[in-house]
């Protein structure tokens, strides 16, 4: 491990002077705890785990361990003296993560939109169609199997949706109007939660409109769906949330798909720390082994010139 400055944490107990070092058991224990002093928090500690991961991969297979099935069966026995390994862990799978080694290995963070403190916990506000598209890229996905729809049916053109936005994202409530437009429906009022309003995803809706009502919540996701005598025949009301993510809708649905997602492929962000929140910070590149070479493609007991150092 190569350090560009001394580090001396008490939380973690990672306590190391600057430069090239090998780490012991414990050491190595400590550094991949630290979170505090590091610009990114969180997130850097993860990527620190991810690197030693891959020196550790890297260190066995020069070894000969996943090669050397006595050796391979002391590495498991010793695996299992602290940790429960699942069904299927077995000298195969090992074998198997030896092949990783050699670098056909990428790490991604998912994205995260915002960070923010609820009840006195520092918490990720993450949107789960992008989560899901970021998976999807990451692993790839077959074409679905054929199966055989109904299409949706078309809303009353005299139905009208008038949407609040319960949430802290500014303006989702008029993307989500405007995405509805584009299906069909008729936009209505658009304004900000006021007293006496759900505070969570909610439809509500008047005489005349349970029909587009259901078909809404269906098309949305959305599980809170209620009459409410007090809402103007003919008009339905859509209560969305921070959590809330407008679904892609298919070609029978749409014209084009529509998200209200405010962070991109890629998205990293500074975690709050203890009593605060953290700042986010967007990048359009997902950071992966290729970001951080001398991190993955070498083990991290090595210090180059030319090697991507561990900040402090």
């Amino acid at each position: 491990m190569c350090l560009n400055h001394a580090v001396s944490d008490s939380y973690s107990g990672a306590d190391f002077p600057a430069g090239l070092q090998r780490l012991d058991a414990a050491q190595a224990l400590a550094f991949v705890r630290q979170r505090h002093g590091l610009d990114n928090g969180d997130l850097d500690r993860t990527h620190r785990q991810q690197a030693f991961l891959s020196s550790v991969m890297h260190d066995l297979q020069d070894s000969g361990t996943f090669t050397n099935l006595d050796r391979l069966d002391s590495l498991m026995a010793v695996a299992r003296k602290d940790v429960v390994l699942s069904a299927g862990w077995d000298q195969d799978l090992f074998r198997r993560m030896g092949e990783l080694a050699g670098g056909n290995v990428e790490f991604r963070t998912l994205p995260v939109v915002r960070y923010d403190n609820i009840d006195g916990q520092d918490v990720n506000i993450i949107d789960p169609a992008a989560i899901k598209a970021e998976v999807a890229a990451a692993i790839g996905t077959g074409a679905p199997a054929a199966t055989t729809t109904t299409p949706a049916a078309k809303p009353d053109p005299s139905t009208v949706v008038d949407v609040v936005n319960a949430g802290s994202i500014s303006g989702m409530a008029s993307q989500v109007s405007s995405a509805l437009r584009k299906h069909g429906y008729t936009a209505g009022q658009v304004r900000d939660r006021q007293a006496g309003d759900p505070s969570t995803s909610t439809i509500k809706y008047g005489t005349g409109t349970q029909t587009d009502a259901q078909n809404l919540a269906s098309l949305l996701g959305v599980d809170t769906l209620k009459a409410d005598p007090g809402l103007a025949p003919g008009h339905i009301q859509l209560t969305v949330d921070t959590d809330f993510a407008m679904p892609a809708l298919d070609e029978s649905q749409e014209t084009s798909a529509t998200t209200t997602s405010t962070g991109t492929t890629g998205t990293t962000g500074r975690p709050g720390r203890p009593g605060r929140p953290g700042r986010p910070r967007t990048s359009t590149t997902p950071i992966t082994a290729a970001v951080l070479p001398a991190h993955t493609r070498r083990p991290i007991t090595e210090c180059r010139s030319t090697a991507v150092e561990f900040p402090v």
